[in-house]
């Protein structure tokens, strides 16, 4: 594909850290290698060069460079731009002097959630709606997590631009997989698209760090434990891809009056599942707004 420089704008630590995730996973993936020539990082100042440096592999680091303080020039050097700016400074990086002509022909990439494509391209071109000689960027709005890092996320893409070429989707999508798996959803499940896809990483973190904690409570090393709970998590995560139903691994691993079923019994008691159900609901409710 060529020469594709990446941009990402990174405000704020949250979503700094999801930026740098997708970085990191480009950089550390080998099927990016022929996508990748350069990835350019816009960032507000030397500190926070340095604290994204922090977060990147050593492997083709030398593919990074750094923009400081100057948006517009990020993005006019790029092909493809990923937007992984807080949500609350869209309007402030989008609106930026020369930001619109700077993306004229170019494919966006926006992260940003709660953040529609007609916020984004009112916030680049106001309300009118001439394309303009030379048009203007095709966008695609998705959605990803922090296991970009390890090439180990689930990108969710729920909005394009119209007319959206099939070249340049196709061209997003590859990108999008070299660092997990990608998921098309109608506009209207992104705020659970996002809670399940995004949100939930913490909360899986969550009960991965409550399974480590019960296991060194047990007797087992600290080292041992995350060992054990991860890769079991991992284990049940791989059977459900393999088109298991979860609630057939469940019936798989539980003898009738076992220690499992005992241990199943007490989670049921905690109505588990259903306060797992509803921090989903409230997280989409919050990305809705």
């Amino acid at each position: 594909m060529g020469w594709r420089p990446y941009g990402e704008s990174g405000l704020k630590r949250q979503n700094c850290n999801l930026g740098s995730a997708i970085v990191a996973g480009l950089l550390a993936s080998q099927q990016s290698e022929t996508l990748v020539n350069r990835i350019l990082i816009c960032v507000q100042t030397a500190s926070q060069q340095t604290r994204v440096a922090t977060m990147l592999p050593n492997k083709n680091r030398h593919h990074v460079q750094y923009v400081i303080d100057n948006h517009v020039e990020g993005v006019r050097q790029a092909d493809v731009i990923i937007l992984t700016c807080p949500p609350s400074q869209a309007s402030v990086v989008l609106g930026t002097h020369g930001m619109a002509a700077s993306l004229t022909g170019k494919l966006l990439i926006s992260m940003l959630g709660g953040v529609s494509l007609d916020d984004i391209e009112r916030t680049l071109y106001g309300s009118s709606k001439d394309r303009g000689p030379e048009g203007r960027c095709h966008i695609i709005r998705a959605t990803t997590n922090v296991a970009a890092a390890v090439d180990a996320s689930v990108t969710i893409i729920g909005e394009c631009s119209t007319p959206m070429p099939g070249e340049t989707l196709a061209s997003a999508v590859a990108l999008l997989k070299t660092i997990g798996s990608v998921v098309h959803v109608n506009a209207s499940q992104i705020p659970a698209a996002t809670a399940l896809g995004a949100s939930a990483t913490a909360f899986f973190a969550l009960m991965l760090a409550a399974a480590i904690d019960g296991g060194v409570a047990l007797g087992l090393g600290h080292d041992q434990a995350v060992q054990i709970a991860a890769q079991t998590m991992a284990g049940a995560a791989q059977l459900a891809l393999s088109e298991a139903h979860p609630a057939t691994i469940r019936t798989r691993v539980t003898t009738p009056g076992g220690s499992t079923a005992r241990g199943l019994e007490v989670l049921e008691e905690g109505a588990v599942r259903g306060k797992i159900i509803r921090a989903l609901k409230e997280t989409a409710t919050t990305h809705r707004m």
